[in-house]
């Protein structure tokens, strides 16, 4: 029984991260889509695939990337990327390319009536030959290959695919979710034979364990960290294992989450270029499908509360690293007085000051004796 992995790429660069109507636009991958493709290309690891194959389009080309790479890292022979025209997506006629507000404004009525999928869109790609030429396109690729394969390409054909394969009109194609940077599986029995769908693998989302060897590849996959933040994300890592370790030692009661510390700690500035990073970061993280990194992530700036837990620790292991080089709380307080003016600024860098003192003395005193050490600026703030 040999199993094709139907992937939709990662999300998109959208103009100010609005809705838009993509079909042969060709828009690369933002941000979001970039940390997705690199979560499929560890997910396919456990697919045993002998080939990949995509649209043309750049979204599903650099979703395919990361999933050629896990291949060929665990294949003898470097296996190529194989492009079919006819894995492309949709031609969404006089839509294509544009806002949902923009299409709301200039074709209202339309817009209204497309609740019905049956309306064409002027212009638009019937959905039947869409369909024909998908199918065209994806058992070109089952033919030309053996074993285990994915293809890479758009939500709408996928949707007309599937929707062939259950018997299903090609109208009812919103009869499927398929969320940006998951996959369907399908499988034959044998060459020749037609391909079936299984209904419990229908828009899966990855979920690899967030490893190391992951957390370090998004970090990379990520426009908004650089080579200096994964060095400064991986030293805030060895500091908040080591000071959670220390507690789990001195609280074997109550023990910290080690896997947890560490993928928080390690993708704390994965959005660290972002304005308000932390948010930003954390919610990457929730559309990952990672809730409990992301609620890490969110506090590593600011705390809900000074209470011991996994936050905490990654809270006070980034103020005790300036870039990769161990400081004190204080010293890390004071580099910050330096860079900022305005009053409210300043109020904020002296609540967290305050904040991180009285962590760090819950620590120290739960453990019983000074793991984080107590800097000399004392009066840094005062």
């Amino acid at each position: 029984m040999r199993k094709i992995y139907l992937v939709r790429h990662g999300k998109p660069d959208f103009p100010d991260d609005g809705r838009w109507c993509l079909g042969r636009t060709d828009l690369p991958l933002g941000t979001l889509g970039k940390l997705q493709a690199s979560l499929l290309g560890k997910e396919s690891e456990g697919w045993l695939l002998n080939a990949v194959f995509c649209s043309p389009l750049a979204r599903a080309r650099e979703t395919a990337e990361p999933i050629l790479s896990a291949l060929n890292a665990a294949g003898a022979a470097e296996k190529t990327l194989s492009v079919y025209d006819d894995l492309t997506e949709l031609d969404a006629g006089i839509w294509d390319g544009h806002s949902f507000e923009e299409i709301k404004l200039r074709w209202p009525d339309l817009y209204e009536t497309r609740v019905d999928a049956s309306i064409p869109i002027p212009g638009q790609e019937p959905y039947e030959e869409a369909q024909k030429r998908f199918l065209r396109g994806l058992y070109a690729a089952v033919d030309n290959s053996t074993g285990n394969i994915a293809i890479v390409a758009h939500t709408t054909v996928f949707c007309l695919a599937l929707c062939a394969l259950t018997g299903r009109s090609p109208y009812e194609l919103r009869s499927f979710r398929l969320p940006y940077g998951s996959y369907t599986v399908l499988e034959q029995e044998a060459p020749g034979f037609a391909l079936s769908v299984c209904p419990e693998a229908i828009g899966l989302l990855p979920s690899p364990p967030p490893d190391e060897e992951l957390c370090t590849a998004l970090l990379y996959a990520s426009d908004l960290t650089s080579d200096s933040v994964v060095r400064h994300c991986m030293a805030v890592r060895d500091e908040a294992l080591r000071i959670a370790s220390a507690l789990n030692a001195a609280r074997p009661e109550a023990p910290l989450d080690l896997k947890l510390v560490e993928a928080a700690a390690l993708l704390h500035d994965v959005a660290r270029f972002a304005p308000e990073h932390e948010k930003v970061g954390a919610e990457y993280l929730e559309e990952l499908g990672y809730p409990e990194v992301s609620e890490v992530i969110r506090q590593h700036k600011e705390l809900d509360s000074p209470e011991i837990n996994e936050a905490a620790v990654v809270f006070i292991a980034d103020k005790c690293r300036k870039g990769e080089l161990p400081v004190t709380v204080e010293q890390r307080f004071s580099f910050k007085l330096q860079s900022f003016n305005e009053p409210e600024a300043l109020a904020s860098a002296k609540r967290r000051y305050a904040l991180a003192c009285e962590v760090r003395s819950r620590i120290n005193g739960a453990c019983g004796s000074e793991i984080i050490r107590v800097g000399s600026f004392e009066d840094a703030f005062a």
